[in-house]
């Protein structure tokens, strides 16, 4: 279940590496206190799919707390309010 799971997150990464072409990737989330079991699959499948500038993306853990979620979704409500 790990494997393929993570498989399915390392292409879904890669597609959106492959599109946008960021200069890095930060993996985060709730899930992320089992990211050891999916890691190697994800970091293999993303290997196998991603090209280009996106193939030599890094891609970096960042564990968030709750605040840090609350902050970033206040941040998006406000702005959304005022460009409004």
């Amino acid at each position: 279940m790990f494997a393929r799971a993570g498989t399915a997150i390392g292409a879904g990464i890669a597609a959106v590496a492959n599109l946008v072409g960021p200069a890095r990737i930060v993996v985060s989330g709730e899930g992320l206190s089992a990211y050891d079991l999916f890691e190697p699959h994800i970091r293999a499948s993303f290997q196998r799919q991603a090209f280009g500038a996106a193939a030599e993306c890094p891609l970096s853990i960042r564990p968030l707390p709750f605040e840090e979620w609350a902050r970033g979704a206040a941040a998006v409500s406000i702005k959304a309010l005022v460009a409004s």
